[in-house]
């Protein structure tokens, strides 16, 4: 997973163990349990069955591509 250091892979989980402490803490309130306290139905904490992590990492190929380089650096039709 990710790339060859391994840090898209590692975030990922870091996140994935962050969701699912926060699943099931019952002090904290997910957007699940916010929907179900709207609709009468007593709930605290999340899902914890429902979690998905996405970590995508982004890597240059072209000009322009690199550290420090902004948004449409290297690309003339972004000064239009």
């Amino acid at each position: 997973m990710g790339g060859s250091d391994g840090s898209a892979a590692r975030l990922a989980a870091t996140l994935a163990d962050v969701a699912r402490e926060r699943a099931v803490d019952k002090r904290t309130d997910s957007p699940f349990a916010l929907v179900a306290k709207e609709h009468d139905i007593l709930w605290s904490g999340g899902m914890p069955d429902d979690v998905s992590i996405v970590v995508l990492r982004v890597v240059g190929t072209g000009a322009g591509s690199g550290a420090g380089a902004g948004a449409g650096a290297g690309d003339e039709h972004w000064d239009r």
